[in-house]
């Protein structure tokens, strides 16, 4: 549904064929990526004027089942990474106590079941994600291509993710995130493990075999 490199190539576009807006941007700088690359990353300061928001046309709307996957290099213990904004309990990816967490929101604004992976050891680059099944209930932590946690939603629900998406700062009690992201990925199901270590690589590489392996993650 939308794939943000978030790099000097492409800056905030969105590659796949969703051909989501790209980003309102304010107080951001490109910094190296994953791989060391120069550009391949954006850089946010940590403070409420730092951030990247993109409108949601309704490309963004999972509504049902998702993945989420970003690269991410904290240099703080807390801060909002993927935020659906203007509503109070929207679907939240954040960083609190060195621990990515995944939290969830029904369509009807009820609060949901959330899930925090162990501590992510900072200034070191992370590949994080996070599916949920709308059939199953079922909610997964990927961290750096892997399995790592899951938990069963008792009552599986439609998501609120019908608004725009901020990364970076949320005024409130969400905080600033300062540190880098890469490689923003959103589909509207739920990926493999095979799938989420291909898109692990996605940012990683460039050229024919980038175009392939993309397409194939989307034409399964």
């Amino acid at each position: 549904m939308a794939f943000f490199p978030l790099n000097g190539q492409y800056e905030t576009t969105d590659i796949s064929h969703s051909s989501n807006p790209p980003a309102e941007a304010s107080g951001v700088e490109l910094a190296p990526g994953p791989d060391g690359s120069t550009g391949g990353s954006f850089q946010f300061s940590g403070n409420l004027t730092s951030f990247l928001q993109f409108p949601n046309k309704g490309g963004l709307d999972t509504r049902y089942s998702m993945t989420f996957l970003a690269w991410i290099y904290h240099e703080q213990t807390e801060g909002p990474i993927f935020y659906y904004a203007d509503t109070e309990y929207g679907i939240r990816f954040l960083l609190k106590d060195d621990r990515f967490i995944a939290r969830l929101c029904s369509s009807n604004l009820t609060l949901m079941e959330g899930l925090a992976s162990d501590i992510l050891e900072a200034k070191t680059w992370h590949f994080v994600g996070a599916s949920y099944n709308f059939f199953s209930g079922e909610l997964i932590l990927w961290i750096n291509g892997s399995f790592h946690k899951k938990r069963d939603v008792p009552w599986p629900d439609e998501l609120a993710t019908q608004q725009s998406v901020i990364l970076g700062a949320v005024p409130g009690v969400a905080g600033e995130y300062k540190g880098r992201i890469s490689c923003v990925q959103l589909y509207d199901r739920v990926l493999s493990e095979s799938e989420i270590e291909d898109a692990k690589q996605l940012c990683l590489i460039t050229g024919k075999t980038f175009l392939l392996l993309f397409c194939s993650i989307l034409a399964l």
